[in-house]
């Protein structure tokens, strides 16, 4: 078949106009083609008929992918929707002599083409005509939701049916939301059924939240409940950093959270004509967790609630559409949002403003930084597109026909997957194509051809390349003195201009005469564009690594020919305040900041990991060459309080710029802090191993620092019993629970101590066993019983003798005691203690090192026992931390409130009941 056939177009044959002797401008769009086929084996379906068609025999002449498809096969695929505008634009502008064609032939290739043809005078109308098909277009997403026979019992008969409360709700949700939704059985195992939802992109997604959503409310088990937001745009604020905030609550909670679909109006076929109500997070799991969940969601959004920080700028609506349509992570500004933990309001494909204004993009975040990063990555993806004019003048005699040139500009927009346009005026043919780099330099083949194509002879030709930048890599792409631009137009036949566009963007222009020319000048250009790696190195290291003078890291950077920066991630809490008032309205998240740059000329760009990988090389040498480590080790109460919000809006009180405690103290003591993620999973052990790095005494002066930071910790000693144990595993264990939820007396122990005491007080509860005796140990902050404290020095008797004194402290620890007495434990003593830690340093573990080797010495081992013991009794001091398990128990930011019957109201709020069969879902729109 040749590159350029008339015979794709001989189902819609242009009937009005066959040459060309006027102007004439056609505009050729690519659209993703998305199809799906229905199965045989349904055991329910609720479908949207209008999504549906029915392969009849005679049907493939008019689209030839659904030859193989027999005869009577459902098809739900996005093709109506085009051909239903584009037979209604044909019919509204009939009258002005423009004709609109869809070109459904390349369908095996998942590609549909839609040509609009004009005069050049008709630019208007064909501009509203290409925004109304924008506004009909959509893809047709699937999503699935997997039952199981066994674990989702709750859905199933007594025979092994599925219920018609179930069947009957997705009737119900098909018809609303305008998806079709059915049920097969599962390929992943026979005791399995797949629901399965079809639909444009907003609406699979909020129907598949209300199918999850329903599901587990036929648990009679689980909970369900709800917050409200003030708006969609607040989320990613919620969210934070990498969606941390949410991930670290699932994982203390081992709840589900539903949350809204973050780019509803990205198409303008939405779920936002239906869905009225408010931007909403669902929650579902044990009541007592789900009111945690709840009450920790609610703090954080109390907290982002107020002026968030915004920043807008301008781009040009071609390049905004080709990002939507074209992009190939099509959930790139969800990715974005979730990175960065900043929303992003963009317009949805085909909106218009007037003529002559740009569209914009709106940022916003919960702080300046993280607004630039979010802006930064947008602008990435905006610059990947380029601009590019192709102009041919023909020799006079040139006539061609309407059909040569349709064929022509079809395919070479589905070749280049970009939008392009063709314009004849007199014997001028300009081409404008917007697009992706590769696009455009394949295009450069094909337009070689077009003079041949319509037998004539090109007379002139100029090419123009327009790349949009950010201003701030104008000098790394310029060069000294412009010396990378002035070598690339010597070595090849271009001109460059960097011309200035908008306050954050400047454009760079290449300008030729010659096809494969241009292509060259493109190429040379594109290899001196930046090629940047962010990553995090320790600001302790920072002086070792960079080297007196800065000889270290210029050695490397002439190694590798990379540049390096390093910068402080302090400086968001150092900022003067006559530069922001306000530069963040959140606590930091304990998620490292990127504060290392490794930026080269593309052309240069394998060297980069090679020289991360030298820095890092670097960084362990250091680490463990210079510094001395000290290792905290603490309970998983200690830590989950270190982290809680308490402490650190406590140390953030009177601040301007926010912090949080491993900052601060990594700040003033010129330490390296090594700590587990928070969202991680815990080990199989009840402690956390916190490794200190610094230069002589500075890793002991950190450990003092943090000592002093530890919670209060009271102790109920009790008499042995049996049921104890079963107590410890309510807490180390929750998540089994949850899972075989056999054990009444751990639900109860779950719904009425353990969670109110984190709801009402964040106390979190530590066990111990020796002998004779077991222990509950309650850990908390002061604060929480309504004694003022600052984390400036150690907790002392008096604050312990005022703690006690509180009447909320005496009903909280009454509220324990008869628990404890209802299961018959005998409680023999009370009291504060004193915290409990381990502190292992460099001197210690020299020291035990030298006793081992006198004894062993003494005892006439060979050096390679000692050698062997050694390293067997050290190991678990000297390696990283492991990943955390499941084993993590839920743990609330609840602060102080007023009112003395709290406790005994949180319990008769949640009630007795039994957990779920529960399992964790990772999904785009669910953690």
């Amino acid at each position: 078949m040749t590159l350029y056939s008339d015979s794709v177009f001989q189902h819609q044959p242009l009937q009005t106009v066959q040459a060309v002797d006027d102007d004439r401008l056609i505009v050729t769009i690519p659209f993703n083609y998305t199809h799906f086929i229905k199965p045989a084996n349904i055991l329910h379906e609720s479908l949207v008929p209008s999504d549906w068609r029915l392969i009849e025999r005679d049907a493939v002449s008019s689209f030839p992918f659904l030859q193989s498809l027999p005869a009577g096969t459902m098809v739900c695929d996005n093709l109506e929707s085009l051909r239903t505008v584009v037979n209604h634009a044909n019919e509204r502008y009939a009258a002005s002599g423009i004709m609109t064609i869809l070109n459904e032939f390349r369908g095996s290739e998942k590609k549909l083409t839609i040509s609009i043809i004009g005069s050049y005078a008709s630019q208007r109308e064909m501009n509203e005509i290409r925004l109304r098909i924008f506004r009909h277009y959509f893809e047709i997403i699937k999503r699935k939701v997997t039952i199981d026979f066994t674990r989702n019992n709750h859905c199933f008969t007594s025979i092994g049916k599925i219920k018609e409360e179930l069947t009957l709700f997705l009737d119900e949700v098909s018809l609303y939301n305008k998806c079709s939704i059915y049920i097969t059985p599962s390929k992943e195992s026979s005791s399995k059924v797949d629901i399965v939802i079809l639909g444009s992109q907003d609406c699979s997604t909020v129907a598949e939240n209300k199918v999850r959503l329903f599901i587990d409310n036929l648990n009679p088990l689980v909970h369900c409940d709800y917050i409200e937001i003030e708006s969609l745009s607040l989320l990613p604020l919620i969210g934070g950093t990498e969606f941390s905030n949410f991930k670290n609550i699932v994982k203390r909670t081992h709840c589900h959270i539903y949350l809204p679909n973050l780019t509803p109006e990205l198409y303008f076929n939405n779920s936002l004509d239906t869905e009225l109500q408010k931007p909403t997070i669902y929650i579902t799991g044990p009541k007592s967790l789900v009111l945690l969940t709840k009450y920790m969601l609610s703090d954080i959004i109390e907290k982002i609630n107020k002026t968030p920080f915004i920043k807008q700028l301008s781009v040009m609506p071609i390049k905004r559409e080709s990002m939507i349509l074209f992009m190939q992570e099509p959930d790139f500004l969800k990715n974005i949002m979730f990175e960065t933990g900043c929303f992003i309001s963009i317009p949805s494909l085909g909106f218009s403003l007037p003529e002559g204004t740009g569209d914009i993009i709106s940022f916003q975040g919960n702080s300046i930084e993280d607004v630039d990063n979010a802006i930064d990555k947008f602008m990435s993806c905006i610059s990947s597109f380029y601009s590019a004019k192709y102009e041919f003048k023909m020799t006079a005699s040139a006539t061609a026909d309407v059909s040569k040139l349709l064929s022509f500009n079809d395919s070479l927009s589905f070749i280049t997957n970009s939008i392009v346009s063709l314009a004849k005026i007199n014997d001028n043919y300009v081409f404008q194509v917007v697009g992706r780099s590769d696009g455009l330099k394949q295009a450069a083949t094909p337009l070689a051809q077009f003079a041949p194509y319509l037998e004539t002879d090109f007379v002139k030709s100029t090419i123009t390349y327009q790349i949009e930048l950010s201003n701030k890599e104008k000098d790394f792409i310029a060069g000294k003195k412009n010396g990378k631009i002035i070598k690339i137009m010597n070595m090849s036949s271009v001109t460059i201009k960097l011309l200035p566009f908008t306050d954050s963007n400047f454009i760079v222009e290449i300008t030729c005469a010659d096809l494969m020319d241009s292509v060259l000048g493109l190429s040379m250009f594109e290899d001196e564009l930046p090629s940047i790696l962010i990553f995090n190195v320790p600001e302790s290291f920072h002086r070792q690594i960079i080297g007196v003078g800065g000889q270290t890291v210029q050695t490397i950077m002439r190694k590798f020919n990379v540049f390096i920066k390093f910068s402080n991630s302090f400086e968001l809490n150092e900022k003067s305040e006559s530069t922001s008032p306000n530069s963040s309205n959140f606590p930091q998240s304990f998620v490292r900041k990127k504060n290392v740059i490794i930026k080269c000329p593309a052309k240069n760009k394998s060297q980069i990991p090679l020289a991360k990988m030298e820095l890092e090389k670097l960084v362990e040498k250091v680490m463990h060459g210079s510094y001395s480590c000290s290792i905290v080790r603490l309970t998983r109460p200690q830590w989950r309080l270190l982290t809680s919000s308490q402490l650190n809006c406590n140390l953030n009180r009177n601040r301007v710029k926010p912090s949080n405690f491993v900052t601060e103290l990594e700040k003033t003591t010129n330490t390296f802090i090594k700590y587990p993620k928070l969202d991680h999973e815990e080990a199989n052990h009840d402690t956390v191993s916190l490794e200190i790095y610094g230069i002589d005494n500075n890793s002991k002066n950190c450990c003092s620092e943090l000592i002093k930071l530890l919670p209060c910790e009271y102790e109920l000693k009790i008499l042995k019993s049996g049921l104890f144990k079963d107590l410890m595993d309510t807490v180390s264990n929750t998540k089994r629970i949850l899972t075989y939820h056999s054990n009444p007396l751990q639900l109860e122990f779950l719904n009425t101590v353990v969670v109110p005491l984190k709801l009402l007080y964040n106390v979190e509860l530590l066990f111990k066993s020796n002998k004779t005796t077991d222990s509950v140990i309650l850990n908390f902050y002061p604060d929480a019983f309504g004694v003022d404290w600052l984390p400036k020095g150690k907790l002392n008797d008096e604050i312990q003798l005022e703690i006690s004194k509180t009447d909320l402290f005496s009903q909280m620890l009454e509220n324990v005691k008869v628990f404890l007495k209802n299961q018959k434990m005998d409680i023999i003593s009370q009291s504060f203690k004193t915290c409990e830690f381990d502190i292992i340093t460099h001197e210690h573990r020299v020291e035990k090192e030298n006793l081992s080797s006198k004894k062993l010495s003494q005892q006439g081992l060979d050096t390679n026992a000692l050698s062997s013991a050694y390293t067997k009794k050290e190991t678990s001091f000297q390696q990283p931390m492991h990943p955390p398990s499941t084993k993590r128990v839920p743990s609330s930011e609840a602060q102080h409130q007023n009112g003395g019957s709290r406790f005994q109201q949180t319990i008769n709020a949640v009630g007795p009941f039994s957990a779920p069969d529960f399992k964790f879902t990772p999904m785009g729109n669910t953690y």
